[in-house]
């Protein structure tokens, strides 16, 4: 990721929640650099574990109301920071 001329590295965290969402939504191997960065705005709201909660929780809802996955991370962005709001 672009840090103005230097490459920052996603952190732990960040590598965990991409590794589930996309194992999850099965969208393919790596995600764009703008899904990173919602990522690393959503572990700076809450923790670790209140993230990967609420996104499991906005994925189920939004398969059961459309049959799919979203197809990036920007899609659903709202509606998993409501849910880190309260926790």
């Amino acid at each position: 990721m672009l840090s103005g001329d230097r490459v920052q590295q996603p952190t732990e965290h960040e590598r965990l929640v991409c590794d589930y969402y996309l194992e999850v939504t099965g969208t393919g191997p790596f995600l764009p650099y703008e899904d990173h960065q919602v990522i690393r705005v959503w572990l700076e709201q809450s923790s670790l574990h209140h993230t990967l909660l609420a996104l499991s929780e906005v994925l189920t809802n939004y398969y059961e109301r459309h049959s799919a996955y979203p197809r990036n991370i920007r899609m659903i962005h709202k509606d998993v920071m409501k849910i880190l709001q309260f926790s």
